[in-house]
This record gives structure tokens, C-alpha cells and sequence, in this order.
């Protein structure tokens, strides 16, 4: 059975990452696990930033034991009290939770190698307010260490059902097994993948075509989905044109790859969360470079 994993620290952010992630896991027939990390070296509980003597770790962990059974009855029971129509057959998901010692990174890494975990969703807050679980290195942390799909939630977010997913790319070949991956996840919705590329228009020239026809080739060839399609976008800024493709499309979730020094780096040395905040609260799925090959 695939598992959807929601790291928590029990804030509102946390809380909507984990009701998306549940109503995702409904047409993904997928389970949610929910997570909580104590940091064991310093005895320092990650909600609240506080110091622990040696003596109360024990109290800490069942005090988040207890926290994880309240916000998993709760969800439960939010999930139980939705009007289904009657003729709708609708997956129920398995929610369960644990408490790990270590790091949020070091938690979320041993549950994915341990369990067959198909994504990570994790909550962010938008413009309004910042929360250092989610913000900065923390998150910044888990997506420069992520082996795994990453789905990353603004703090209002709300779930819709995914009609067209935004996927950005620079053409590179490696794009092509991410497009197979992704199209996994939107054969679950019978969603369009629109591929976006944002260029120079200066350099919309004969190359650029070739460019971009192989790039369709390679994706004719390798992905079996018959909802893809193609834009390019003109613009020097490539935030600015995501932002363009976002206001004129109706988009619900927005993917990409995360290479080094890329796009994905930039917006977070730019603030995240402001970013995203701009990009009309859509939810960001971020592949990683290596091993990004993944069926949903």
C-alpha cells in the first residue's frame, strides 16, 4: 500500500498540509502517516523550541504521542463528516502516526527507506506569517537532501481536485522520466500536464526549435499519457513568467526539478514563502535531481 508522509509540529500550517494530503490520498489510494520529530541530542521538541532535561524525554515523547492521537482523531473525523454524493465510491485512507527522535530530516529519511513511502507533504506558511519549523532551514534543508517527491503546501491552501498541473523545465532530457513520474499522479485526476518553459524571446531561434521538438519527441516516446501538452513562455524572469502562466491558467499544483543553483534555490534565498504567496497559494511539487523516478 503506498504512503503519504506529513511531517507536523502541530501548527495551523502543518495541520492543512496533512487534510491535503488526506483528501489526495483519496484518489491516489494511498495511506497517511503523520510524524513528529524530537530533537534527541538536545532534548529540544521542535513545536515549541524549548530545553528538556535528560529526565523529562520520556514525558516529551508522550506528550507528542498524545498530541499525534488527538490531530489524527480530529482529522478523522473532519474526513468522515464529508457529504459524499451516495453513488461516489471513495477510498478511505488508513491514518496513523509516530513520534521519532532525531531531526525532521533524519525522521522523514528512515520512514521513506523503511516504509513504501510515495510522497512527502509538508505545510509552509504564506505571507502572513513565518514559522520555523517550515520556513527557512528546515525546509530549505529537506529539499536540498530529498530523495523523494516533495510537496510543498502554503499555509492557506486548500484542496481542489487537480484539472491541470504547471510543470516547469529547462529542457534537459532528464525532465523526460519526471514527466513519466508526474504523469502517474495525473492519470489519478485525468489532469492535464501543461510543460512550461520560460525563455529569452531573443533566443527563439531555429536551435531553440529543434530544442524543443526532440525534448516533445522524448516525451511521445517515454510517457504513455495522452493529456500533455506544451507552452513556452517569453520573459527574462523566470519567477515572473511562472507567475504569468499561473494568472492565466487554471492551474492547482505547480512541479519541478531541484537542481543545485537553480530556480528552486533562488526563490528561497528570495524568501519562499513570499514567493509562493505570489504564485496564488498553489502548492509546489519538487522532484529530486537523482532518483526521480516514481510511480504514484
Amino acid at each position: 500500500m503506498k504512503t503519504i508522509l506529513v511531517p507536523t509540529d502541530f501548527s495551523p500550517a502543518a495541520d492543512n498540509a496533512a487534510r491535503y494530503a488526506l483528501n489526495l490520498a483519496r484518489y491516489m489510494h494511498a495511506d497517511v502517516k503523520l510524524c513528529s520529530a524530537i530533537n534527541e541530542k538536545a532534548k529540544t521538541r521542535i513545536t515549541e523550541q524549548l530545553v528538556w532535561p535528560h529526565d523529562d524525554y520520556s514525558s516529551v515523547k508522550e506528550t507528542t504521542d498524545q498530541e499525534l492521537r488527538i490531530l489524527a482523531k480530529r482529522l478523522s473525523l473532519e474526513q468522515s463528516l464529508k457529504n459524499e454524493p451516495a453513488s461516489v465510491a471513495v477510498f478511505e485512507p488508513n491514518l496513523t502516526y509516530c513520534c521519532k527522535a532525531g531531526s525532521v530530516m533524519d525522521a522523514v529519511r528512515d520512514l521513506v527507506t523503511d516504509e513504501k513511502i510515495t510522497m512527502v507533504v509538508m505545510g509552509l506558511w504564506g505571507a502572513t506569517g513565518i514559522n520555523s519549523f517550515f520556513a527557512g532551514s528546515v525546509s530549505q534543508d529537506m529539499i536540498d537532501k530529498a530523495s523523494f517527491p516533495l510537496l510543498l503546501m502554503p499555509g492557506k491552501a486548500q484542496f481542489t481536485s487537480l484539472r491541470s498541473i504547471a510543470f516547469a523545465t529547462d529542457l534537459s532530457e532528464e525532465d523526460i522520466e519526471v514527466i513519466h513520474s508526474l504523469a502517474s499522479l495525473a492519470r489519478e485526476f485525468n489532469a492535464e500536464i501543461l510543460i512550461v518553459h520560460v525563455m529569452d524571446g531573443k533566443h527563439h531561434n531555429k536551435e531553440y526549435q529543434q530544442k524543443v521538438s526532440n525534448f516533445l519527441s522524448g516525451i511521445s516516446d517515454k510517457v504513455d499519457y495522452p493529456h500533455i501538452y506544451y507552452r513556452d513562455v517569453k520573459s527574462t524572469d523566470v519567477d515572473k513568467g511562472l507567475s504569468w502562466i499561473v494568472e492565466h491558467r487554471q492551474i492547482q499544483m505547480i512541479a519541478m526539478v531541484h537542481r543545485k543553483h537553480d530556480l528552486l534555490d533562488r526563490i528561497f534565498k528570495e524568501s519562499y514563502t513570499k514567493n509562493l504567496a505570489k504564485h496564488t497559494e498553489i502548492p509546489l511539487l519538487v522532484f529530486p535531481y537523482v532518483g526521480s523516478s516514481v510511480v504514484f
